[in-house]
């Protein structure tokens, strides 16, 4: 009898329904009592949003404690499934920023995903830049094309090796190795900030000797 117990209890197991919670997550809003709701409904996956302060600054605190409320509720997620985004693709990027803040969110979640953006009608980004807009070639605004980048001048080859940087961060938990080469202005702006060590939560830029 114990086993068939043990069979029916596998299969009820089975039967759960699994979660993911892969957009529209906020780390400040993911406070101790959402953590332990989403974990007790069986939420298998989790990737937040990048959230920023008005200064553009990353939101160190919010992100501190989204993994505090993560841990607290007994959450042990790949970091294939348990990620951060970093948006990218904006009009007022900055290679400098977004590695920093890349390097932040991997160091207190574990994994980082470049997330592109797509200047959307009726949005401010897009009536503000409307006039450099393909409005012919609607499939010219995809994300992966990097429609604004010719406004904060970051080419869209020095984004997809932005790509392949991330993915060389995530490389712990992917178990492959990236060809960095040729090196493009995001690959020194990565290099430099890891000689800087700016990833250091709380702590100011210290050079370290080359």
């Amino acid at each position: 009898m114990d086993h068939i117990a043990c069979i029916v209890k596998s299969c009820k197991q089975s039967e759960q329904p699994r979660f993911h919670g892969i957009c529209g997550l906020y780390p400040r809003l993911f406070t101790p009592d959402v953590a332990v709701g989403m974990k007790m409904a069986n939420f298998t996956e989790l990737h937040f949003e990048y959230q920023t302060l008005k200064n553009g600054e990353l939101d160190i605190d919010a992100y501190l404690m989204l993994k505090e409320s993560y841990d607290k509720a007994g959450f042990m997620l790949s970091t294939e499934f348990f990620t951060g985004f970093i948006n990218i693709g904006l009009p007022d990027d900055n290679l400098e920023i977004i590695i920093r803040h890349a390097l932040n969110i991997l160091e207190i979640m574990g994994s980082v995903i470049p997330k592109p953006y797509t200047p959307v009608p009726g949005t401010e980004v897009y009536k503000k830049y409307s006039c450099i807009i393909n409005k012919d070639q609607i499939e010219m605004l995809s994300p992966h094309l990097f429609p604004l980048s010719s406004i904060n001048g970051i080419m869209p080859e020095d984004y997809n090796e932005l790509y392949r940087l991330m993915a060389f961060l995530n490389y712990k938990a992917r178990q492959k190795t990236f060809d960095l080469f040729p090196p493009r202005v995001g690959f020194y702006a990565f290099r430099d900030s890891l000689r800087k060590e700016i990833w250091k939560i709380g702590e100011k830029e210290v050079s370290t000797s080359d």
